[in-house]
């Protein structure tokens, strides 16, 4: 990969790293914390963030898309997809049942945990151990 599509990539890992602060934010800071924040602007900066970061991630992959195969760049990139959908539709469709609401909440957090490990995998194998 070229290194223009290398910076893509960096910012598209900053972007979703910066992302998964928000659970930070939600679950630890505000319950322990006497700042006053937000959480309707913090939770809409996090589907923002998540979304640039999505298209960023995805110029990233750019031409190759049909050379991943099921690599590590694919399993990323691909959680990263079905992330922002998740976040999507818990964020932005009303009147869905609490029973799949849950579903979608628990879905959004195993796929932010296979995005991370794949991510942190995908920068290992292709700038440390294949450079």
């Amino acid at each position: 990969m070229g290194m223009q599509t290398d910076k893509l990539g960096w910012i598209a890992a900053i972007l979703f790293l910066i992302c998964c602060c928000y659970f930070i934010l939600k679950r630890v800071l505000i319950r322990h914390s006497q700042f006053k924040i937000n959480l309707r602007q913090a939770l809409n900066l996090h589907c923002y963030i998540g979304l640039i970061g999505t298209v960023i991630a995805i110029l990233h992959v750019g031409k190759n898309i049909s050379f991943l195969g099921l690599s590590a760049g694919f399993i990323c990139l691909f959680s990263m997809i079905l992330l922002s959908i998740s976040g999507i539709v818990m964020k932005y469709i009303k009147g869905i049942p609490q029973v799949i609401r849950k579903a979608f909440k628990c879905a959004h957090i195993i796929l932010t945990i296979i995005f991370v490990v794949s991510l942190l995998y995908h920068i290992y194998l292709y700038h440390f151990y294949m450079s």
